[in-house]
């Protein structure tokens, strides 16, 4: 399954931009991933982007390099009492790929902000904790952090990031990314894909 919607956003890319050809955006009809996804009806997954971010953190953290995006992971459903089922930090595999398949890596929370003491106390208060899932309607959403490429390549502009090549400049929406991560139960990993929403406010 991930070789199959990450190979379309992969397969995306390279129809957007081969040859000679300069665009400034990907085609229109290209709308995204859904920002809810689920695993058997049982774990859920959802992500916000929120603009306005440095209304949580005091700062913007895409200025620093960093992409915080909110999760909200829980469980409901039939079933959702049977099985223990986590997310730990060592199984995680958490990454974001991008609306032409440049992908972005976690960073654990504990490095983001550590030069700025309040901005560590914001990011570490508000940061996803890993651990047993709770049912969804007690699961709160808490962020999880990607590293956005070094250098000039990269320009993140509210919703949207502007990437940089030799032969064209690319307007990607985020709202068009996706995620994936590992959950944990007895039965193993499993992975999820999810897409994102955007909350332009970012108020917590």
């Amino acid at each position: 399954m991930r070789s199959s919607i990450v190979g379309s956003v992969l397969l995306f890319s390279a129809c957007g931009g081969g040859g000679d050809v300069k665009i400034t955006q990907p085609p229109p009809k290209y709308v995204g991933f859904h920002s809810l996804a689920h695993h058997a009806n049982v774990v859920w997954v959802e992500a916000t982007y929120y603009t306005d971010h440095k209304r949580v953190f005091d700062t913007n953290l895409t200025s620093e390099g960093i992409l915080p995006v909110a999760l909200r992971v829980g469980l409901r459903g039939k079933g959702q009492d049977e099985l223990p089922i986590q997310i730990t930090p060592e199984d995680m595999a958490l990454c974001m790929y991008l609306q032409d398949g440049t992908r972005l890596d976690s960073v654990p929370y504990a490095e983001v902000g550590k030069d700025d003491e309040d901005v560590q106390d914001a990011v570490t208060r508000f940061a996803l904790k890993t651990g047993l899932i709770e049912v969804w309607d007690k699961a709160r959403e808490g962020f999880v952090f990607f590293q956005i490429p070094k250098g000039d390549d990269f320009e993140v502009d509210g919703g949207r990031i502007i990437h940089h090549t030799p032969t064209l400049s690319r307007e990607l929406d985020l709202l068009k990314s996706l995620i994936t991560l590992k959950i944990k139960s007895l039965e193993g990993l499993t992975p999820i894909f999810v897409g994102i929403k955007q909350d332009i406010k970012g108020g917590r």
